[in-house]
């Protein structure tokens, strides 16, 4: 299409997010646009650059760029993933900078010791960091395979996928060896088979799996004291089928556990409370949501009933 720098363009949306570009608007052109080639090195490591056949993006080569390893540790870190406050992305340029770190693995050995040489920290940011680090070391399933960057898996395919692997486990947990091991036993075909997963994420799952330096950062995982949790199979119900509801206030599991719950069990899970909200999810210190469910005539329930509904 010809779209140059400082042009002026139609756009539509498509997809979920993304905007396409309709037309490029010449008859505005200045004279003072720029042509635009796409790089053929890595302006970080200067290796060798790729774009893949029906996508959009332009990759780097080297699987060691730091500025690859850098994202991969930034998204490991991340909100939808392992979700580990006080990770920033400044600390991390400077754990990557003094070596401390150097894949995701890695982040589970550090100690405050380790904290305490960057310049950013003291005391007690050092403690807490440690911390929370430590408190992350349990970590869902779903989380986790999100929080590796396998390609083309997102937020909701992970989801799916934790799902298959958890019916394929033959016991009530799940170690990231074991992951790996599992991993290694699925076929493109059968991670196809799985409903919502294409043949681009199928093989992209596989080809994870299947490569040595990822199986060896699952044993790393495994000896720096991560566990990963799974929900159990027995617990499946169809009373929730379907039902909007909103979770508020402390609970005795992590929040993320209990939505994985809920959504195994047909529910979808809100942030708000609304006249279509079935029921509001109420731990200890509630706050607001549950005024607005009683000023709307919303059911509250708390765990215990929760748990009599899922049978």
């Amino acid at each position: 299409k010809d779209v140059r720098v400082g042009d002026t363009v139609i756009i539509q949306k498509a997809g979920d997010v993304i905007p396409e570009v309709v037309e490029v608007l010449t008859a505005l052109r200045t004279g003072a646009e720029k042509s635009y080639e796409f790089p053929k090195t890595c302006p970080v490591c200067e290796s060798a650059v790729e774009r893949v056949e029906g996508e959009a993006a332009t990759r780097c080569r080297n699987p060691n760029c730091f500025a690859m390893e850098r994202e991969n540790l930034i998204h490991f870190v991340s909100r939808g993933a392992l979700n580990i406050e006080g990770l920033g992305e400044k600390v991390m340029d400077q754990l990557l900078e003094n070596k401390l770190v150097s894949d995701r693995a890695d982040l589970f050995a550090l100690t405050k010791e380790n904290f305490l040489t960057l310049n950013l920290f003291k005391e007690k940011r050092a403690h807490n960091l440690v911390a929370a680090l430590d408190k992350a070391k349990k970590v869902l399933l779903s989380r986790f395979l999100f929080g590796c960057g396998i390609r083309h898996v997102g937020e909701q395919s992970s989801e799916l996928i934790a799902e298959y692997i958890e019916q394929k486990n033959c016991s009530k947990e799940l170690t990231p060896l074991q992951l790996g091991k599992i991993g290694q036993t699925i076929a493109v075909e059968e991670w196809n088979g799985i409903e919502g997963v294409g043949d681009i994420v199928a093989q992209s799952l596989y080809d994870w799996f299947h490569q040595e330096e990822h199986q060896q950062e699952l044993e790393r995982f495994e000896l720096n004291g991560v566990e990963l949790r799974i929900i159990p199979r027995e617990v499946r119900s169809t009373v929730l089928s379907g039902k909007s509801v909103v979770i508020t206030g402390s609970l005795s599991k992590p929040r993320d556990e209990i939505k994985a719950l809920l959504k195994r069990n047909g529910a979808r899970v809100s942030s708000a409370v609304s006249k279509q909200t079935d029921f509001v999810l109420a731990g200890e210190d509630p706050g607001s949501k549950v005024d607005k469910a009683q000023e709307l005539g919303v059911r509250i329930v708390d765990e215990e009933e929760l748990m009599r509904m899922l049978g």
